[in-house]
């Protein structure tokens, strides 16, 4: 059984009870960014820092069941992902992470990356798959992200470290 990939924040930005005009999308994706920048500039400016998620590749398939049926019929699940199809639905969003990272000092986790290096997905390792559905990371896949997410967030366990050294 597959099920439909739900739409990315681009499309969504983008469709407004069926279809809206080019123009009233890009004005859209233009508020959306504006926003951003304004919200992580307002947490700049309480010196607080800032780590941002991207899209996680979603999948076509609910990966578990689909590997199930694969194993009990005696196959090896074959999954063809297009990578390039997920870069453009999510570029909108991924172009304004990148503003961010760049022109506002935001740390960004992008599970693509990760997940797909050089657009070579993968989305299980040993017969463990990386998500609970056809969208969510399971705790293996969320495992993926986690040296990124302990690179982006060391600051943190550092101050709390110096925290309880001073009360010592």
């Amino acid at each position: 059984q597959t099920a439909a990939a739900g739409p990315g924040l681009s499309e969504q930005l983008m469709a407004k009870a069926g279809t809206i005009s080019d123009a009233e999308a890009l004005q859209r994706v233009d508020a959306l960014e504006a926003s951003f920048v304004r919200t992580v500039s307002h947490f700049r400016e309480m010196a607080l820092r800032v780590t941002v998620v991207g899209p996680v590749p979603d999948l076509p398939v609910h990966l578990p069941s689909a590997m199930t049926k694969a194993l009990m019929r005696g196959h090896q699940l074959e999954l063809p992902y297009d990578f390039q199809d997920f870069m453009t639905r999510h570029e909108a969003v991924l172009r304004i992470m990148r503003l961010a990272e760049n022109e506002a000092r935001v740390d960004v986790i992008s599970p693509a990356q990760i997940l797909c290096p050089a657009g070579k997905c993968r989305f299980w390792d040993s017969g463990a798959p990386f998500y609970r559905d056809d969208d969510h990371l399971s705790e293996r896949g969320s495992n993926e992200l986690k040296s990124s997410f302990l690179r982006s967030l060391a600051w943190l366990k550092l101050g709390i470290e110096r925290e309880a050294a001073t009360r010592r």
